[in-house]
């Protein structure tokens, strides 16, 4: 597409407050959606129009800034979207940079590390899934043995089975298998 100097295009964005012109390139802010949007017409008003602006500004600000609000915006209009053509090279420029043989490496790599988190995350999973259930044997019996990670209650105390246990081991001796889970509570005094 080939623009015409001599020929005015529809603005692209709409400002509601006129930005001071001399604030710099950032007086406009322009989305990139805003810029895909009007990807039809690039410029709101023609060259020789911005090349006039841009004098006008000058001299305003030489002239400690009497310049009329429609010429600040038409200012930062141009600005915005000189800003956001520049951004929208630079996204064409990586992309451009991505050729098939860089691809096709970038896709193996990202291929890979999916696979090895996968990984990881399974054998953590299984790791996980292997431990055992707590489950609550309700209170203890002296000629009964318990499995790893049930719970039994014995003298006010909440214990669990670290290990599988043999009959007679009580919770709370010191070799027992069982760890203390909650104590018991203090008697109301």
């Amino acid at each position: 597409m080939t623009l015409d100097p001599n020929k005015l295009y529809e603005p692209p964005i709409i400002a509601l407050d006129a930005p001071d012109p001399r604030a710099g390139l950032d007086c406009v802010p322009m989305a990139k959606g805003d810029f895909a949007k009007f990807s039809n017409s690039l410029l709101s008003f023609s060259v020789s129009e911005i090349m006039q602006t841009m004098q006008l500004v000058k001299t305003d600000t030489e002239s400690n800034g009497k310049l009329d609000t429609q010429l600040r915006y038409q200012f930062s209009t141009h600005m915005g979207l000189v800003k956001a053509i520049a951004e929208l090279a630079t996204e064409i420029r990586t992309l451009v940079l991505l050729g098939r043989d860089r691809r096709h490496d970038l896709e193996m790599r990202l291929r890979a590390l999916v696979e090895d988190t996968t990984k990881a995350l399974n054998r953590r999973i299984e790791a996980l899934e292997a431990r055992p259930v707590f489950e609550d044997a309700g209170v203890w019996a002296q000629d009964r043995g318990y499995k790893h990670g049930h719970g039994v209650t014995h003298g006010g105390s909440y214990f669990i089975a670290q290990r599988d246990t043999q009959p007679g081991e009580k919770p709370g001796d010191a070799d027992s298998g069982f760890r203390l889970a909650v104590k018991r509570g203090r008697d109301a005094r």
